[in-house]
């Protein structure tokens, strides 16, 4: 009889889940890769339901590594998108013939005034005062003489590679995290998809590790067997068609908010090419529970809403224009050579959150659907020129 293969994700899951219950652990903090993934929208999904932190027994605590790498992610991005956005209003200027005066006057109204930096301070400022996060002081915890033979003997976070320099932002934050904890007397779950950090935690006493950012929530909520009955009771009545309209609600809130989701086009080809999604269509969409369920996951409860996490597969059709080009090898340039439409077909899990009124005595209702932000790859398969007879005779 061959051996039976142990689920190490599932223990560990249980473990942390344990560890909740038991009181022992009693802080939380996040990683910079979960922003990233999150698409860094601080004010939607799981990163807006850090707000049950404030005043939470739990506490919500970060490294200050952590946050001022996150600041300036935030800047680079705000800047990133401040330039293309007056880049395509001066392109409104020459093909539109909008004005420079209107230019000026529409940047005005959708950024502000003030610059990048100041704008991302206030939104970061607003973000750790909402969830009540607390700031650690590196200076007052780091402990240099481990950062250094932890970089030397190349343990985790490092690897024993040529980017090793780049994960002592990583080493920082871990070492800062774990004499907090061994300070206040606690156990700390980090979230993070980094596989070093990962390594650094499962090896401490104090610090454990969950990849995904929704799941930790729902630990943190599932310590109170009432909210998960909750979501036990919902899913029977979703399986049941008790909750009227459920699935057009939320095939709608999919439809319209579809480009939360930054989508990742992947492709081969013979040559270079730059891709321009066109469109992203919703076709169907199904629940990933058994007999009609949802598989809810408890996410926040207060004040009569239960907010759940869900996943759904969505069936999608993408359009893709691809423009290819070579390069010269006399005149050290790249030269275009054609373009394509291309069409893909692919079923997706997108997560949501669902906000749902839990009165005594009535009838739940779903209250509100928000898709969460993160990444999706559409695979469009191997692409190349579309060499038509009649599109060559246009270009």
């Amino acid at each position: 009889m061959s051996e039976k293969k142990v689920d190490v994700k599932a223990e560990q899951y249980e473990e942390i889940r344990r560890a909740l219950v038991d009181g022992e652990i009693r802080a939380l903090s996040i990683d910079t890769c979960i922003f990233t993934y999150a698409g860094y929208q601080l004010e939607a999904g799981n990163l807006k339901r850090l707000n049950q932190f404030k005043d939470n027994e739990l506490k919500l605590v970060f490294s200050e590594v952590t946050l001022r790498e996150l600041l300036n992610h935030l800047i680079l991005h705000a800047d990133e998108a401040k330039a293309k956005t007056i880049t395509a209003l001066r392109n409104c200027g020459k093909f539109w013939g909008v004005s420079k005066e209107v230019q000026d006057s529409t940047l005005i109204d959708l950024l502000g005034e003030g610059d990048a930096a100041s704008h991302v301070e206030e939104r970061l400022k607003i973000f750790l005062e909402k969830s009540g996060a607390q700031r650690l002081n590196t200076t007052k915890l780091m402990n240099v003489e481990r950062l250094l033979a932890m970089y030397f003997d190349s343990a985790a976070p490092f690897e024993n590679t040529k980017e090793k320099k780049s994960e002592f932002p990583d080493a920082i934050a871990l070492i800062t995290l774990e004499a907090w904890a061994r300070k206040t007397g606690t156990a700390l779950l980090f979230v993070t998809n980094d596989k070093g950090c990962q390594r650094f935690c499962s090896k401490s006493d104090v610090l454990y590790s969950i990849s995904d950012l929704g799941q930790a929530l729902t630990l943190v909520q599932e310590r109170d067997a009432h909210v998960a009955n909750l979501c036990a009771m919902l899913d029977e009545r979703i399986a049941a068609r008790k909750i009227p309209d459920f699935i057009e609600d939320i095939r709608s809130a999919v439809e319209n908010n579809i480009w939360k989701i930054d989508w990742i086009v992947d492709a081969d080809s013979a040559f270079y090419f730059e891709p321009d999604l066109n469109d992203v269509e919703l076709i169907n969409l199904v629940l990933t529970g058994a007999d009609g369920e949802a598989e809810l996951s408890p996410v926040d409860f207060g004040s009569g809403l239960l907010v759940a996490r869900a996943t759904v597969v969505a069936h999608i059709e993408a359009t893709c224009d691809f423009s290819f080009s070579v390069h010269d090898s006399i005149d050290h340039e790249m030269v275009a050579i054609g373009s394509t439409e291309a069409r893909a077909k692919e079923s997706i899990e997108i997560d949501l959150l669902l906000t749902f009124a839990i009165a005594d005595g009535a009838e739940p209702t779903l209250e509100e659907v928000e898709v969460v932000p993160g990444r999706r790859i559409i695979q469009f398969g191997s692409v190349e020129p579309n060499y038509d007879a009649e599109q060559y005779e246009d270009n």
